[in-house]
């Protein structure tokens, strides 16, 4: 897939292009193909890997009759639909010419026929407009900035905010932001993904469109689920049959044999379905690998379970071969000492070399099945509670545990009811991560309250959505996937399957006592019977890797305080406490849980090297 950028003034006597040359410089990586346009008051672009199977009208389209210039980062999946409500045939046309037929049919708004993954950029002279399009869920990443009456936008958002503004001091939010995502001692509170290095860059959010014209910069949300009502008339037959369909079709549609594709595996039910759906797609592949992030290495002690089990059975039952991943302590040192990375998945960088070296350029992924689809009991029993579904909740909580029923009325209704979250109990007192930060600093951070609270299924559903935490994770693995030549997938996170989800009823979402009944249902004879009833989210093996090469490596950055000290945009830690801790935990004999006093120092390595790489 391609990375688009570019500037459009309104003045034409203004020179943007050193500009321009400079945010393809910032994007640009060893073997990308570049293809300029230069076009009226447009200068830009796009990038791509020769890796993935694109050639460069794949991406753009120019109709100088109407005058028009169409950029797509993306891909629409539902062709063959739009051209059945189009003057065109779906085969003879390019996805971007496709769009400037929707346009004039439709306007602005045909981006609400659209079913797909795409950033669009859409100038048309005639009219003055420039439009910036996302897709509904975000999975094609898309910013913009705008100043002296020129637009600039890139697919890369940390590219573009250093090629502008790299002269300028860091956002202090974003470089908490950072901070938070690699220090899990600070889950309750929350990063904001709306945050930039720059207060002059912004997002183009999911769901959304911008429009730049003489008139100014304006907003405009073009997908409203939260408008989609329940229907109280749906049977569990229905629902089943439907959305099975809806999860074949969308597994299906994103398998273009043109690629050569693998997935994640996990050993859960998300991740395994995708697998096996795509598998078939791909039958033409003698080998199709499956990326479990677990390394090989033994069960630690006192671990009751290994994940690693799940995923063999996964991969024995649908053909697929397993990989495994797993870290140590150069690779982890490596993930949070490259300032491109933005998440705190430190394995996807060994998932992204083995695909390379397999010749792998498509990945298929379950993120966002567990919130939607496979949504475990978020907000379920607090819909069948208030909505007075006594046979209901009664059905899912037998009276003949009267004990477990009461604390599943407090804990799963009462509870996020009042916005008190049952996740997190420490005090921030309590917290080792707060001491070491200037509080003054949390005012513009969100805490858990504000998304893990709620009183139905719906608002549970949509404070996720709306949380962006899900495109925050495909952000990362979109841009740092493009410059490996590796393009992601996600077909639970088709809009359909969002939609539906929302007009379901709660009581059909649980059955003999197994939540997660959707997707159980319809893996029957897609994957074993292990996987699909297995209850159990957790992977301890895994975690107890992680914790253990998260010690060492917390043991070796105690050395380096004296050069994070010396960072001026590090200013809001307390390193003098700090660094007494230190000296406190190096005069003890045992260094086994340095971690859990310390995490806060992979945070502080992770923002120092974003920091510099970004003003290099």
């Amino acid at each position: 897939m391609a990375m688009i950028y570019g500037g459009i003034t309104l003045d034409p006597s203004q020179k943007i292009s050193r500009e321009v040359l400079k945010i393809k410089q910032v994007m640009s990586w060893p073997g990308a193909i570049h293809h300029e346009i230069v076009w009226e008051n447009f200068h830009g672009g796009f990038l791509f890997d020769p890796h993935l199977p694109y050639k460069n009208n794949d991406f753009y389209f120019l109709d100088k009759k109407t005058q028009t210039l169409i950029l797509l980062a993306g891909v629409i999946y539902n062709r063959d639909e739009l051209a059945i409500q189009l003057p065109v045939e779906s085969r003879s046309f390019k996805d971007p010419e496709l769009i400037f037929y929707a346009l004039r049919a439709w306007g602005p708004e045909y981006v609400n026929h659209l079913n797909g993954d795409f950033a669009i950029f859409i100038y048309s002279k005639r009219f003055g407009q420039t439009f910036l399009f996302r897709d509904h869920i975000g999975i094609r990443p898309l910013a913009y900035g705008c100043s002296n009456k020129i637009l600039w936008f890139s697919s890369d958002i940390l590219s573009l905010s250093k090629a502008l503004y790299s002269n300028k001091a860091i956002n202090p939010q974003f470089i908490l932001d950072q901070l938070i995502s690699f220090s899990p001692a600070s889950w309750p509170l929350l990063s904001n993904y709306k945050i930039t290095p720059n207060k002059n860059i912004s997002k183009v959010l999911p769901g959304h469109y911008i429009m730049f014209s003489p008139d100014g910069l304006s907003e405009k949300k073009y997908w409203c689920p939260e408008s989609i009502k329940e229907d109280k008339a749906m049977s569990y037959e229905t629902v089943m049959k439907e959305l099975g369909e809806i999860v074949k079709d969308s597994a299906k549609m994103r398998s273009d044999t043109g690629y050569y594709a693998s997935a994640h595996v996990s050993g859960g039910i998300d991740s395994g379905i995708v697998a096996a759906l795509t598998r078939k797609e791909f039958a033409h592949q003698k080998d199709f690998w499956g990326f479990t992030w677990n390394s090989r290495g033994k069960v630690p002690e006192n671990v009751e379970y290994d994940e690693r089990a799940m995923a063999q059975k996964t991969c024995d039952f649908t053909g697929i071969e397993l990989l495994f991943q797993g870290t140590d302590l150069a690779g982890y040192t490596n993930y949070v000492s490259n300032w491109r990375n933005s998440t705190d998945l430190i394995y996807e960088p060994n998932v992204r070399e083995q695909a390379r070296r397999k010749n792998v350029n498509l990945i298929f992924s379950g993120w966002g099945g567990d919130e939607f689809i496979s949504i475990s009991s978020l907000g379920i029993d607090s819909d069948l509670f208030f909505k007075f579904q006594w046979y209901s909740f009664l059905k899912k909580n037998p009276l003949y545990k009267p004990k477990q029923l009461l604390g599943k009325i407090l804990v799963k209704v009462i509870y996020p009811a009042i916005g008190k979250v049952q996740f997190y109990n420490k005090k921030r007192d309590q917290n080792p991560f707060f001491k070491y930060i200037n509080p003054n600093i949390f005012l513009n951070n969100r805490t858990i309250k504000e998304i893990y609270s709620w009183k139905s299924r719906r608002e549970a559903h949509l404070r996720l959505l709306y949380n962006y935490h899900i495109p925050a994770r495909i952000d990362d693995w979109a841009i740092n996937g493009f410059r490996q030549g590796i393009e992601y997938r996600y077909p639970l996170l088709d809009k359909r399957i969002v939609e539906y989800m929302l007009k379901v009823p709660s009581r059909l979402l649980f059955k003999n006592g197994h939540l997660r009944i959707i997707l159980r249902e319809i893996s029957k004879d897609v994957l074993p019977d292990e996987v699909r009833w297995r209850k159990s989210m957790h992977d301890p093996v895994r975690i107890a890797e992680l914790e253990e090469v998260e010690n060492n490596l917390c043991v070796n950055l105690m050395d380096e305080l004296d050069e994070f000290k010396t960072n001026p945009d590090l200013g809001f830690i307390n390193f003098a406490l700090l660094e007494k801790d230190i000296q406190t935990i190096k005069g003890t004999p045992n260094k086994n849980n340095i971690r859990e006093s310390l995490e806060i120092l992979i945070g502080i390595k992770k923002v120092h090297k974003f920091i510099k790489g970004y003003y290099e």
